[in-house]
């Protein structure tokens, strides 16, 4: 559960630092939660540390947890109180915490 991102696709230009070329993937990522933070139970956890035996590394972090969660047969659940990529400091926090 987190701030979940659907239909992304990876970054072409290549002096990007999230740069991935197409030799390396194609296609949109699975649905995968922001790394600004994410909730996860112990059981999602574990399901997703025996499933990442079976999915290659992948330079993009957020991406690749999605890949593994894809692979662990975990749904992404988005929860509106996960701060937004939008997020700006002259806001206090808890204005998004009471957004749900």
């Amino acid at each position: 559960m987190g701030r979940i991102f659907v239909e992304t696709y990876p970054v072409r230009i290549w002096w990007n630092k999230y740069y991935v070329p197409y030799s390396l993937y194609s296609g949109p990522y699975p649905p995968y939660a922001g790394g600004g933070g994410y909730l996860l139970s112990r059981d999602a956890l574990s399901l997703l540390l025996h499933a990442s035996t079976r999915v290659p590394l992948f330079p993009i972090d957020d991406a690749y947890v999605g890949m593994v969660a894809q692979a662990a047969n975990l749904p992404a659940r988005h929860h509106p109180g996960f701060m937004p990529v939008e997020y700006s400091p002259s806001r206090h926090p808890c204005h998004y915490l009471n957004r749900v």
